[in-house]
């Protein structure tokens, strides 16, 4: 088996000028770091999250909003906040990101896997959902376009699911981190 190149293997990608320095900051962006720092209130609670909350809310047109460390957290507090628990079922297509089942089963739920297949785009259909409905569903965790596959749901296609979900009390989160980034 050939070596990494961390560990003196051939580099795939050769070194190059061409390559972009990362991350891409300025001196805005220094200064909101500095602010931050300075608070002395770091992570999701201080003065520069708080503002950065009201303004993606704005932008969303929500009604609320509030900053957390990442996806991972926002999928969980939306499942405890809808109170699923033991017994309770949430249905995650997959591939999925990584975590997903794993927060269904922190919250205390069981996450119900739906394998999508490349011929169907990697795109849960009508019918799967259908399938995976039992008297036990309370949520659905839908990413779009979705991490890792990067396939998107058309207008149509959710429109199909919602028709599914219409007659039930099931809640759909919708992990849609990535819905600014389209190839």
């Amino acid at each position: 088996m050939a070596k990494l190149a961390i560990c003196g293997g051939k580099a795939v990608v050769k070194k190059s000028k061409k390559w972009a320095k990362w991350p891409i900051s300025d001196a805005a962006d220094a200064k909101l770091v500095a602010k931050i720092t300075t608070s002395n209130r770091w992570s999701f609670d201080g003065p520069v999250e708080w503002e950065f909350a009201e303004k993606f809310t704005a932008y969303q047109g929500a009604k609320y909003g509030m900053c957390v460390a990442n996806g991972t957290i926002g999928i969980q507090i939306a499942l405890e906040a809808l109170g699923i628990g033991a017994y309770d079922e949430v249905i995650v297509p997959a591939p999925y990101w990584v975590s997903y089942p794993d927060i269904v089963v922190l919250a205390g739920g069981t996450p119900v896997i739906v394998n999508t297949s490349e011929k169907e785009g990697f795109k849960m259909q009508p019918r799967q959902l259908k399938a995976a409905i039992t008297t036990r569903t309370k949520a659905l965790v839908l990413n779009g376009p979705s991490n890792p596959t990067g396939a998107g749901y058309s207008p149509d296609d959710l429109k199909a699911l919602a028709v599914v979900l219409a007659d039930t009390d099931i809640f759909i989160i919708s992990d849609d981190i990535y819905e600014k980034i389209l190839y």
